[in-house]
């Protein structure tokens, strides 16, 4: 049973690769993203992941949602991506 899901899996439900923030705090944010999944389901004890997609995708956007959170409270207004 799979609580949590791997670097590559939350990559690949997302469809990016993770910031060097994310990877560099990757356990932090995964104890984060169960503790927030358990509280929005009401559940004690955080359910079987690789049985269950949806859920898996919800974990993964609470994964980026708390990076984004970071970044906004760090000041980061906007990114740019230049050529």
């Amino acid at each position: 049973m799979a609580t949590t899901l791997t670097q590559s899996e939350i990559e690949a439900y997302l469809g990016r690769s993770l910031s060097t923030i994310e990877v560099t705090n990757l356990d932090l944010y995964q104890q984060i993203a169960t503790q927030r999944l358990l509280d929005l389901l009401c559940l004690d004890s955080m359910p079987d992941l690789a049985a269950n997609n949806d859920l898996a995708l919800a974990y993964s956007r609470l994964f980026a949602l708390i990076g984004d959170e970071n970044s906004t409270a760090l000041g980061v207004k906007d990114k740019k991506v230049e050529d």
